[in-house]
């Protein structure tokens, strides 16, 4: 068995050894820059290191119970209420929405969604965002006021750094008053996320 030995100016070393048993021939391939806190050494599967987020939650974020919207839409799609911002913390992350809302109808014949817009930054709200990301959720045919809690999704990807800000919205295909009362209860960045 080979080793390699890093030996400190105390005379204390540090080993590293090959396996116990190797089939055949291995590289690995040292990253050329530091990683960012956090992040931890980690394989493409192909012999090619690098440093990423090796957890799957890399940040969350909560709205204050204060913070929702009440207003009433007719045939249109408004945006209303508190915002949520969050620090993107790696560039390929993903978003996973949790969405409390109330909505009543006076007749079944709306098609309510719900939705979200986005901005990165200080540019302006995306309304649809791309990358098959899950940014409209109906609501139902129930005329009585109903809670419900859906889960959206973001899955574009950024820069480390970039402030992303989320605002739901109410989407009404009819021509009635139906209100609209939301909040959004957490936001959670992960590492990867499917969609099916």
């Amino acid at each position: 068995m080979s080793e390699l030995n890093l030996t400190h100016s105390n005379g204390n070393k540090v080993k590293l050894t090959t396996p116990d048993t190797l089939a055949a021939n291995k590289t690995f391939k040292l990253p050329g820059a530091d990683g960012t806190s956090g992040q931890a050494l980690t394989t493409n599967g192909s012999g090619a290191l690098s440093f990423s987020h090796s957890g799957v939650v890399l940040a969350m974020g909560y709205m204050s119970d204060g913070s929702d919207s009440n207003t009433t839409v007719n045939g249109t799609t408004t945006f209303a209420g508190g915002t949520l911002a969050m620090t993107r913390v790696s560039a390929t992350s993903k978003y996973i929405l949790r969405i409390g809302a109330q909505i009543g109808r006076p007749s079944t014949s709306s098609r309510g969604y719900l939705r979200y817009q986005v901005k990165v930054n200080s540019g302006s709200y995306n309304t649809t965002p791309g990358d098959s990301s899950r940014y409209r959720w109906y609501m139902g045919d129930e005329t009585n006021e109903n809670y419900r809690e859906v889960t959206l999704t973001y899955l574009s990807s950024g820069s480390v750094g970039d402030t992303l800000t989320f605002q739901v919205g109410y989407e009404n295909t009819a021509s009635q008053n139906d209100s609209f009362r939301w909040q959004i209860i957490q936001a959670t960045e992960v590492t990867s996320l499917t969609v099916s």
